[in-house]
């Protein structure tokens, strides 16, 4: 998984999306 998932739960579905 990227980083970006695991540094916040909100950042997540941001992540997904891009």
């Amino acid at each position: 998984v990227p980083a970006a998932c695991h540094i916040s739960p909100a950042r997540r579905l941001s992540g997904k999306q891009q």
